[in-house]
């Protein structure tokens, strides 16, 4: 594994006159704790440099890889190789890195010559959270495309830094599709990538999910887009609303491929699309409910963030009665004192929809068990509303137990000619 070693302030300075701008000790154990036994890889003035760093000059690096033009190099260890040229010292290490760890330890020039051939794998980096003046700067590089874990959160004589250890994301080339995912394979494991489609490289991000039946990952980025690609209509539900991010004609023949093992001879189009050709096929969402400037609004919680928030109000996979069904509920919870107060003590809202009554029913899910209240429903469009305890130790929708109700709670649907009940 090839890894690169740096301290660098938040405008990416890291070194001023040949010399570090800041002076923080627990840097240089981290420094000497990381390198400890490993080979090395520096130029000549870092390596100059660092002599002061250790007493009579002797490093406890295992081998250090110089590239210079000179042959003049102070060797305290006898553990020196030199190297005269990028390309006999990228060879080098490139064979090497497959056995052992290799650090690359400055300066910037090194730094940038090993980011640019794309072969480092990991970085130690030490964050200084301040910007300074200097002539030596780290090669700037896109937090999105590494895992960071932060080892240690510390100031010294009032200047901040962190100890990062961050770690390249992997790239998977997508072979089929699966449920609106993207499949590949990644450590012998199937990766279900949102957002992807066959063809396309992707970079993943592991969600954590817990009790997950399968490995579902984030995409941080992608090359060689499927020519069906289009845009989403729903940035929220790149993954939970399937394949709205191709075309329709494309969509139907992907999903003709996924059912065919249970389906057979059947035309099942009009499953996934209504009578418009549209991308209307979603029958069931789940909105958390949340205030804001004292109105209640329904959201969906972003993925890989802390409590970041979609604000909807409509969904273009959903169905019109849905969609009318949450500017309802938004309205009705804002129209009084007592449906606020009601609204407080919610942890979100449930829609269901046929489309062979063109009508949906609402779920309401309160944490107050003892929590009621009056809503008539007099809308075409809904079939009945109902308010459920929800249990307060479970951060999900569960029905509990129900608390008052208005209208029919049931749904009737017709899939091929097969009418159910729900």
């Amino acid at each position: 594994m090839l890894s690169l070693l740096s301290a660098h302030s938040s405008n990416f300075v890291i070194g001023k006159d040949n010399k570090l701008p800041w002076h923080i000790p627990a840097d240089l154990q981290r420094v000497k704790s990381v390198t400890n036994n490993k080979t090395v890889v520096m130029g000549r003035k870092t390596y100059e440099s660092m002599l002061g760093y250790y007493k009579d000059g002797a490093m406890p690096f295992k081998e250090i890889l110089i590239l210079t033009s000179r042959e003049d190099i102070k060797d305290v260890n006898n553990n020196i190789r030199i190297f005269n040229s990028t390309s006999e010292l990228l060879e080098f290490t490139n064979v090497l890195s497959q056995s052992e760890e290799v650090i690359v330890f400055g300066g910037s020039q090194l730094y940038k010559l090993f980011m640019d051939q794309g072969v480092v794998e990991k970085m130690y980096i030490t964050f200084i959270d301040q910007k300074f003046e200097g002539d030596s700067y780290f090669p700037e590089y896109d937090l999105s495309q590494w895992d960071k874990r932060i080892n240690k959160q510390d100031q010294h004589e009032g200047l901040a830094y962190e100890f990062w250890t961050l770690r390249r994301l992997p790239q998977v080339q997508i072979k089929e599709m699966k449920d609106g995912y993207g499949v590949s394979e990644y450590n012998g494991k199937e990766a279900w990538v949102e957002n992807a489609l066959v063809g396309e490289t992707h970079t993943i991000r592991k969600l954590k999910k817990k009790n997950a039946a399968i490995n579902i990952y984030r995409t941080e980025g992608f090359e060689n887009p499927n020519p069906h690609r289009v845009e989403p209509r729903d940035h929220f539900f790149t993954s939970t609303a399937p394949y709205q991010n191709i075309t329709l004609d494309y969509e139907h023949q992907e999903k003709q491929l996924e059912v065919s093992s249970y389906i057979k001879n059947q035309n099942i189009n009009h499953i996934f699309c209504d009578e418009n050709n549209s991308w209307n096929y979603r029958n069931k969402v789940e909105c958390g409910i949340f205030k804001d400037n004292g109105d209640y609004y329904l959201a969906f919680y972003k993925k890989g963030t802390k409590g970041g928030k979609w604000k909807v109000d409509s969904i273009a996979t959903a169905s019109i009665e849905i969609n009318k069904a949450m500017k309802w509920v938004i309205e009705q919870l804002n129209s009084s004192q007592e449906l606020k107060d009601f609204a407080e003590t919610l942890k979100g809202v449930s829609i269901r929809s046929s489309r062979y009554q063109k009508q949906a029913v609402i779920h309401f899910h309160t944490k107050d068990e003892n929590s009621t209240v009056a809503l008539k429903c007099e809308e075409e469009f809904i079939r009945g509303v109902s308010v459920w305890y929800s249990d307060k130790l479970s951060p999900a929708f569960k029905f509990t137990e129900l608390l008052s109700s208005d209208g029919e709670l049931t749904l009737i649907e017709e899939v091929l000619g097969y009418k159910f009940t729900y």
